[in-house]
C-alpha cells in the first residue's frame, strides 16, 4: 500500500502505542532513516523541497525534516527551517 512503512511493526517493536506518530528522518540526500513503501506524490515533493532547504540552510540533526507515519501509514511532514542561531536556543541563561 502506498505511503506505508515497509515494516509496519516498527512502532510496536519500539514499544510505541498504536496511533502515535512516528517521525522518520529525511536525510541530506533525500533518503529516509527507515524503509518505506511507495510514497504519495505529496510526500516525494516534500522530500525534494526539504533537500533543497538543506542546500540553503544546512543539515544539523535534530533540526531537519521528517515524514510522519501513524500506524505505519504516511500522514504528513514537518521540518525545521534551520538550527537555532548561537545563543538563540530558547534556554534561559
Amino acid at each position: 500500500m502506498a505511503g506505508k512503512l515497509k515494516d509496519s511493526t516498527v512502532a510496536a517493536a519500539r514499544g510505541r502505542a498504536p496511533g502515535r506518530v512516528d517521525l522518520v528522518e529525511i536525510g541530506r540526500d533525500g533518503s529516509l532513516s527507515e524503509a518505506a513503501g511507495p510514497l504519495p506524490d505529496v510526500a516525494r515533493s516534500a522530500i525534494d523541497s526539504t533537500v533543497q532547504l538543506y542546500s540553503r540552510s544546512g543539515w544539523t540533526r535534530p533540526w531537519i525534516g521528517y515524514l510522519g507515519f501513524r500506524d505505519g501509514e504516511y500522514v504528513g511532514t514537518c521540518a525545521f527551517k534551520s538550527a537555532p542561531a548561537p545563543g538563540r536556543d530558547g534556554r534561559r541563561r
